[in-house]
């Protein structure tokens, strides 16, 4: 199963850490050409006519598009589910994770293989022990705007591993409704179009997006 993460959370196994933190180090230090700025000794922060060469994310060779589910104690494990209750005594009991990203896998000497790369996430959850359909996003709205307030259901459109501006596509906070997924639905394919175009490559700072456990816990799931 995968596990979600936005960088390395105090739940990330110690081995998983090692490998992530490497990888990101090795991203962020990499030897790239000569700037076209740095010949004037003016600084280039990276925009898209400086001249930056995209070599940061030029080994992020695999794409996708996912979504996955968590429930029970898994959910607990997930550190994007975890961020949407901060209130003590809230647990995530079942979420929903769908991701467009840009990546690559290492593999540990322990055969764990994490994901470095650049994500794009809308994430829902719910701390309801009633909520009961498939675990979706558009019914996880739904549960939100149907059960009066029962169901404590909550949303976040979030980016991983990019430093480029993205305040005029980022939605409004707003009360988790089905006429407003739409809306966080139509923003995420805006950064996503954004995020993986080829005028934002130079804004790819990679971090650890997950990995992928192989318990008995989680294989039983």
């Amino acid at each position: 199963m995968f596990i979600a993460e936005s960088g390395i959370s105090d739940g990330t196994p110690a081995d998983v850490k090692e490998i992530a933190e490497q990888a990101m180090q090795e991203a962020r230090t990499a030897s790239r050409p000569r700037l076209l700025m740095e010949s004037t000794d003016e600084v280039d922060y990276g925009t898209p006519h400086s001249g930056t060469q995209p070599l940061v994310g030029a080994d992020l060779e695999l794409w996708d598009v996912q979504a996955h589910q968590y429930r029970s104690e898994i959910g607990g494990k997930v550190d994007l589910l975890a961020r949407l209750f901060s209130t003590k005594g809230r647990v995530v009991l079942q979420g929903v994770v769908q991701e467009a990203k840009r990546y690559r896998i290492l593999v540990g000497e322990n055969g764990v293989k994490t994901e470095i790369g650049c994500a794009v996430r809308l994430t829902a959850a719910t701390s309801s022990q009633n909520f009961s359909a498939k675990l979706t996003i558009p019914n996880l709205a739904a549960s939100a705007q149907l059960d009066y307030g029962k169901s404590d259901v909550r949303i976040a459109l979030s980016v991983s591993g990019f430093c480029g501006p993205l305040g005029d596509l980022i939605p409004s906070p707003a009360q988790l409704s089905v006429e407003n997924f739409a809306e966080y639905m139509q923003a995420f394919a805006n950064i996503q179009k954004y995020v993986f175009g080829e005028s934002a490559l130079h804004y790819l700072r990679p971090v650890h997006l997950g990995y992928h456990s192989a318990t008995p816990e989680d294989n039983a799931q």
